[in-house]
């Protein structure tokens, strides 16, 4: 990265705070710029973002970025940008044997990386260590990849041979990338949908659990 000829702070963007919050969903970004009582939302490359105060503490939460490819260019931009603690939240999918419940909070130990991003970074290695994120249930290991539909027995059954418990789009690669460049990142998770023992997927999106938990995780960001 640092041998680049092409490097994210050549582009002119606003300075943002030292901690930032991803929501990869915009509707949670929207959701969560409510809560805290925002200020105007403005555009930040192809992202969104706001700031809110704790106490008297100004942060930055950055949104809109489903998939690895976006989040890493917007996350790059963010560090050039003046970002050094980067934390996420969003829903994964539960793939262990022993399943997560729908609307519980998680965060992995470790990332395995299966987009390919790593690989842009010069890093062979796809399976790294995680800083979890502040006083919730972790687990082993997530998984992040390319596509929604890439769930077949074999993958699951691989997963779980492997101890990865999570499965979403992003952290994994967003791990690889953040900690290259110097960063942190700490990510948290509400669980949305799992696969069960019998290999059937089980979608807990529009569940009262997952709305609960989902609702206590923006809390839990809230106060960071």
């Amino acid at each position: 990265m640092t041998e680049s000829i092409i490097q994210p702070q050549m582009f002119k963007l606003p300075g943002l705070t030292r901690d930032v919050v991803l929501f990869f969903n915009l509707q949670h970004f929207m959701t969560f710029h409510k809560r805290v009582d925002g200020t105007t939302i403005k555009s930040f490359g192809p992202a969104k973002r706001f700031q809110w105060q704790n106490g008297h503490q100004t942060l930055t939460a950055l949104g809109g970025m489903i998939g690895a490819p976006l989040t890493i260019l917007i996350v790059e931009m963010a560090m050039a940008s003046g970002a050094k603690t980067i934390y996420s939240y969003g829903s994964a999918g539960s793939t262990g044997a022993e399943t997560f419940n729908i609307g519980e909070l998680v965060t992995p130990e470790n990332g395995y990386d299966e987009t390919g991003i790593c690989r842009d970074y010069g890093n062979s290695e796809p399976f790294q260590p995680i800083v979890p994120y502040f006083n919730v249930r972790t687990c082993r290991a997530i998984s992040s990849v390319n596509s929604f539909f890439r769930l077949t027995p074999e993958n699951v059954e691989r997963y779980r041979k492997s101890g990865i418990q999570l499965i979403d789009m992003e952290a994994a690669p967003l791990n690889c990338v953040i900690n290259r460049l110097g960063k942190t990142f700490r990510p948290l998770f509400v669980v949305s949908d799992r696969v069960s023992t019998t290999m059937e997927w089980e979608n807990g999106g529009n569940s009262d659990s997952f709305r609960e938990g989902f609702e206590a995780g923006l809390d839990l960001i809230a106060e960071i």
